[in-house]
């Protein structure tokens, strides 16, 4: 538990100095006025999708559970759920594996069941945003070191759909992983993950988990083109906002900086500058907070709600043990799923 408070305290300090940092680069007066005159009635409408991507993605969510074979109620499964939230700013996200350990404390479903749940769900994100940003490249990237960047983001999300999506290949890095000293620990978990891992990837449950994906991103590069429009006399083609949204927001999480913070702000307050209408680094850093406040802030605060009443229904603590704060599952679950 300690372990897990300073990874999300180590978050909130970075979030800190990143929005001094833009504070700094767009000069904190103007920040200010741009804030001023934005129009705030904008951010009901922008949460409201913020929400509809929530809802798009706790269906994927709960579809791939019954593909793992783990039927929770779709109460249980929304808390937990949305619960995962609240570890938004953690390294990669990687804290979200609380939902594993939830789901073993309140309905006694083994980690090996459904930590390959978690790790299908955000990798299937990466792919709908990847395939959101793809006709954008095409239109909007004219700076080739940025066309490298998005091209090796790529290949990464590919490289790891193929490895995951593959029993076989997940086989052999395990053996791989044993034959490593300092990597010995590791090969067990892979070799129990490789069967739920590749049948949550097959073909057909990934096109349809990434639709869902797509549609539920689509909703939050639309809160971002209506952020944007909410500045006075700024404006940006609705394909542009979708571009450098889910481009941005894929290049964060591939970073594994705690919510992408910092990579994600960056990148966005740089593009909209650069491509933008009539939109000056104040206009742009203040689109760029506005956004994450309506977006990762927000769903930081609604897992924290959710958490609550997770502890309110089930009593205990949500505390995971000391393996999964260190990001794997307790070596003593294959144990307990025989059993």
């Amino acid at each position: 538990m300690r372990r897990l408070s300073l990874r999300i305290l180590a978050g909130f300090l970075l979030a800190i100095a990143v929005y001094v940092g833009v504070s700094v680069y767009a000069d904190l007066q103007a920040l200010e006025a741009h804030l001023r005159e934005f129009e705030w009635w904008l951010l009901g409408p922008v949460l409201a999708l913020t929400l509809a991507n929530y809802s798009l993605r706790f269906l994927k969510w709960h579809f791939l559970l019954g593909r793992a074979g783990v039927k929770a109620p779709a109460g249980l499964s929304l808390v937990v759920f949305l619960s995962g939230f609240s570890m938004g700013i953690t390294p990669g996200k990687i804290g979200e594996l609380i939902k594993a350990w939830l789901l073993k404390q309140s309905a006694g479903v083994p980690m090996t069941r459904t930590a390959p749940v978690v790790i299908a769900e955000r990798l299937t994100d990466l792919v709908a945003l990847m395939l959101l940003c793809l006709g954008g490249a095409l239109i909007y990237v004219e700076d080739g070191s940025f066309a490298v960047l998005l091209i090796v983001c790529g290949v990464l999300v590919t490289a790891m759909t193929g490895v995951l999506a593959s029993r076989r290949l997940l086989l052999g890095l395990a053996r791989l992983l044993a034959r490593i000293p300092l990597a010995r620990r590791i090969a067990p978990r892979v070799t129990e993950f490789a069967g739920p891992m590749s049948s949550l990837l097959r073909p057909g449950p990934l096109i349809v988990t990434s639709l869902l994906s797509a549609a539920a991103w689509m909703g939050e590069c639309l809160g971002f083109w209506l952020v944007i429009r909410g500045l006075p006399g700024a404006g940006a083609p609705l394909g542009l906002a979708v571009f450098i949204y889910a481009a941005t927001t894929v290049i964060g999480a591939l970073s594994f900086l705690p919510g992408g913070l910092g990579v994600t702000e960056g990148g966005m307050a740089l593009l909209l500058v650069r491509s933008a209408t009539h939109l000056s680094r104040a206009g742009a850093a203040a689109a760029t907070v506005l956004i994450r406040l309506c977006t990762l802030w927000f769903g930081v605060g609604v897992g924290f709600v959710a958490l609550g009443i997770y502890r309110l229904r089930h009593g205990g603590s949500w505390a995971p043990p000391p393996a999964l704060e260190a990001s794997a599952p307790p070596p003593d679950e294959a144990s307990n799923e025989s059993g």
